[in-house]
């Protein structure tokens, strides 16, 4: 079982270093946004608050959360424009954020108002 997991590990981080970077950044895009827009609903539910007081309350969470997301797309496409290395990081920083989001709506979910 053990060498199976490896082959498939090694598989997977072949088809990784061929992969087309630009659209593995945009697949981790989708999922952050995704992710951050399900973040702000469940923190929207009847009877709970949003706790950070930078983001307010109401609808103003969802247009806050939202446009920072769209501020990260516009920047880094901008910026991969003229820098391909920069494609690398940004995609990693991307699924990141998505894996933080979906922890924090996951989390916002299982509260009981």
């Amino acid at each position: 079982m053990t060498m199976k997991r490896l082959y498939l590990f090694l598989l997977l981080c072949g088809s990784l270093h061929a992969a087309d970077w630009r659209l593995l950044r945009r697949a981790a895009q989708v999922a952050a946004c995704a992710a951050t827009a399900a973040d702000a609903a469940t923190t929207l539910r009847p009877g709970l608050r949003e706790t950070n007081p930078l983001l307010g309350q109401g609808a103003s969470v969802i247009g806050i959360k939202l446009g920072v997301c769209a501020g990260q797309i516009a920047f880094a496409e901008w910026r991969s424009r003229r820098h391909f290395e920069i494609e690398k990081p940004v995609t990693f920083a991307a699924f990141g954020e998505a894996g933080v989001f979906t922890v924090l709506a996951i989390r916002n979910s299982r509260i009981k108002p």
